[in-house]
């Protein structure tokens, strides 16, 4: 049988955290939620997780920084660790930043439905 998938949620806007969660969940993912990095980076220390799903704009710290320390923290075992921003933010300079910092992709929130994150997570893992 295999292993349940765990998806972190990275997001400080707490309506669109709970939609996701509560969606991919529904899917059969473990699911865990974060409101800012720190938060974030906790989980990542405690859990063994599969994907991230990370807003760009959290608060004090944004997206980029979480990917930055998420890299540079010896206690993060970050090499299986599938990073997917979705964010509000469409600027193709911001993509080309992200991406280059190891993001899997970049999914503007306003061109993707929950169905359609759904379905994107679910092709990542090889589930379609």
């Amino acid at each position: 049988m295999r292993q349940q998938r765990i998806i972190l949620v990275v997001e400080d806007d707490l309506h669109m955290q709970r939609a996701l969660r509560d969606r991919l969940s529904k899917d059969g993912y473990k699911m865990f939620a974060a409101v800012s990095v720190d938060e974030g980076l906790a989980v990542l220390k405690k859990e063994s997780v599969d994907l991230v799903l990370l807003d760009l704009r959290l608060g004090d710290k944004s997206g980029l920084d979480f990917m930055d320390e998420m890299r540079d923290d010896d206690h993060i075992d970050d090499a299986g660790i599938l990073v997917v921003v979705l964010t509000s933010i469409a600027d193709p300079a911001m993509m080309g930043d992200v991406i280059g910092r190891g993001s899997v992709d970049y999914l503007v929130k306003a061109d993707n439905s929950l169905d359609d994150v759904s379905a994107y997570i679910s092709e990542k893992f090889g589930q379609n």
